[in-house]
């Protein structure tokens, strides 16, 4: 029921996590030479948060392309396997950094967002990391696709590369000019395309609504007139979440009818807005118990939104996982779904203790909660950062244990048990990349006490990094 891990499989483990870092330190290194900046000034001294935004999104898309280099079977040796993620780190690099091009020289053409970031604007950071990201996203998914992971399946990854690139230049001028039409008084041609995606939507939709009337606002007031970001990113997270739990529902083989596929996909709907909920009841109340996330915002505080909004994702990828998992898309699959969801709860409650005593020792007994609550924004996205890395992590722990559909509570007990191992493993594995990779740079003055974004943003993104290279060296 659990598979065995032999030294060969560590060996693999230990030499893909090696090589990841050190292309991630690599990628540091470059970055701030073809930027002509020291990384170590522009994070911790000029408190460039633009920087280390855009930063954060490379090393992201790097760990999302290696996570897929890593992926399926390993080489007939070590050497072999070290040359294959080799071959792709050092392609990973030069493909973002000529995406970067791409992006800085044709599609925002009339514009310099290298300028912009090194001027502090936020904005040019989002942009170009969001760029990376999808980048990452691409060539991760076409490295799956050529089911290569030696050198052999570059040339695709290649063209498939120059290819997208188009695709996101054509989708960039289309927003572009529906932005140019908004703000000329022109009337935007609707061009409606029909899709059989109406119970999601609607599920979306009752999550709205549902949203609101349980914490007594009216959402429409909260998003348009009162403009509370923190109120939107909460949001956000939920619908994220509730779009990865239904993801899973329609992934495998259709129902027999389409009322039974009706049937199941609105079953999951309905039991993913409820588990939701009561997520974030049990986060509200007894994991942040020391204060009151949904007064703080109501409050308009960013920090809490984003502790709120990375809760509700961390669940949307730990249920949508289990839903995979135990190979059921009909309610027959609820209840291990069900105890593995209230499991894995104990789980994260776990985490942020841990956390929470780690912030304590640093700073004399002073509380995470309440420096979170009080709108120290880069603690609340480093936090999300663990809490991200922790659900994936231990969603990782589905392929180490195999699902028997005749012992469900044994085989909920071992995936728990294997979550819970590769969640406390994770801050060690890493720790060692942080080390490294944010060299020179004293993360905990610069996150917890100047509240520096940028470095907190690497650190959420090297943790998640860390947990989806974990992901495609166990599967």
């Amino acid at each position: 029921m659990i598979y065995e891990l032999s030294m060969w499989s560590l060996a693999i483990v230990a030499i893909n996590l090696s090589i990841a870092i050190a292309a991630i330190c690599t990628f540091r290194l470059l970055f701030g030479l073809l930027a002509g900046v020291n990384t170590t000034v522009e994070l911790a001294e000029k408190d460039n948060y633009a920087f280390g935004i855009t930063f954060a999104g490379g090393a992201g898309a790097l760990g999302l392309i290696l996570s897929a280099a890593v992926t399926g079977d390993a080489a007939v040796n070590l050497l072999n396997e070290a040359f294959n993620v080799l071959t792709y780190a050092v392609a990973g690099i030069a493909l973002l950094k000529v995406g970067s091009m791409i992006n800085d020289y044709i599609i925002f053409h009339k514009v310099s967002l290298k300028t912009a970031i090194a001027d502090h604007q936020l904005a040019a950071g989002f942009v170009q990391a969001s760029n990376f990201l999808a980048l990452g996203l691409i060539i991760s998914s076409t490295v799956n696709w050529v089911e290569y992971e030696t050198w052999r399946g570059l040339p695709s990854v290649l063209m498939l590369f120059f290819g997208s690139q188009c695709i996101l230049l054509l989708i960039t001028r289309l927003r572009a000019a529906v932005y140019r039409r908004r703000h000329q008084g022109e009337s935007l041609p609707l061009a409606i395309v029909a899709i059989n995606l109406s119970i999601a939507i609607a599920a979306i939709c009752t999550f709205r609504l549902l949203f609101g009337l349980l914490a007594g606002v009216n959402t429409t007031v909260e998003l348009a007139e009162k403009d509370n970001y923190a109120f939107g990113i909460t949001f956000a997270g939920g619908a994220g979440a509730l779009g990865l739990i239904l993801s899973a529902a329609v992934t495998g083989d259709a129902a027999v009818n389409l009322l039974n596929e009706a049937f199941n996909v609105l079953t999951y709907a309905v039991a993913g807005i409820a588990l939701l909920k009561v997520g974030s009841m049990i986060n509200d109340y007894i994991i942040f118990h020391k204060v009151s996330l949904k007064t703080a915002i109501a409050d308009h505080q960013l920090a809490a939104g984003f502790v709120q909004a990375s809760n509700f994702l961390a669940l949307g990828l730990i249920i949508s996982s289990t839903v995979n998992w135990v190979e059921y898309e009909t309610w027959r699959g609820l209840p291990s779904v069900l105890m593995l969801f209230f499991g894995s709860q104990c789980i994260l409650l776990l985490i942020t203790r841990l956390r929470a005593a780690v912030y304590r020792r640093r700073h004399q007994g002073e509380s995470l909660q309440q420096a979170i609550v009080a709108g120290n924004t880069a603690l609340a996205i480093r936090y999300s950062g663990h809490l991200l890395g922790t659900a994936l992590a231990m969603t990782a722990g589905a392929s180490l244990v195999e699902y028997y559909q005749a012992e469900p509570l044994l085989s909920v007990a071992y995936w728990l048990g294997a979550g819970t191992s590769l969640a406390l493993l994770l801050p060690a594995l890493a720790l060692i990349a942080r080390k490294a990779i944010l060299l020179k740079i004293n993360v905990a003055e610069e996150v917890d006490e100047q509240e520096n974004i940028g470095v907190a943003a690497i650190e959420a993104v090297i943790y998640i990094a860390v947990a989806l290279l974990l992901i495609g060296v166990l599967a």
